[in-house]
């Protein structure tokens, strides 16, 4: 089995694990368990918006753009192995310190397997199986988010600026 081919089948087994159970990389974040210490001022609360974030545009930014250039033939191969390197890198060694450790180990094994792969199509499907699984540990992250927080940062009312200009420019 080629290594393309065993990479290909451990992400795929991991998706079917996922598909209807949180991973434990994803409970761990929001549960504030990061081996890392990433985090600041004692909270985690940044690196999970950071990580949500980041997990989103790895998938559906870097590896759909990617996955989009191997099926167009005006892309050799050289230029496919080139903008992985220039866009997987950063986003999955930052996840991986996030504790998304799956991530970052999935996308440094395509790195080091990608220029051996053994035809363009191999390559689509290796990449298409990467596609899949980090936009479904997306979900996860992005589900679980504290998104009623934001009902503490709401639009102020054309009163309420008016209130504030009155407040702010009274003589007392």
């Amino acid at each position: 089995m080629s290594d393309a081919t065993q990479l290909m089948k451990e992400i795929n087994e991991e998706i079917q694990a996922i598909w209807q159970n949180e991973p434990d990389e994803i409970k761990k974040l929001r549960m504030g368990i990061i081996d890392s210490g990433a985090g600041s001022y004692g909270q985690y609360f940044t690196t999970y918006i950071f990580v949500d974030g980041e997990v989103r545009a790895l998938g559906y930014l870097s590896l759909t753009t990617i996955l989009n250039a191997i099926g167009d033939p005006e892309f050799e191969l050289t230029h496919i192995y080139k903008l992985s390197r220039q866009l997987l890198s950063v986003c999955s060694e930052f996840l991986g310190y996030c504790g998304l450790n799956k991530v970052l180990e999935f996308v440094s094994r395509y790195l080091e397997i990608m220029e051996k792969v053994d035809s363009r199509e191999e390559l689509k499907e290796l990449v298409r199986s990467l596609v899949l699984y980090v936009n479904r540990m997306h979900g996860w992250v992005h589900f679980y988010a504290p998104w009623g927080l934001g009902t503490q940062f709401r639009f102020m009312t054309k009163a309420d600026t008016e209130d504030f200009q009155r407040l702010t420019h009274s003589k007392t």
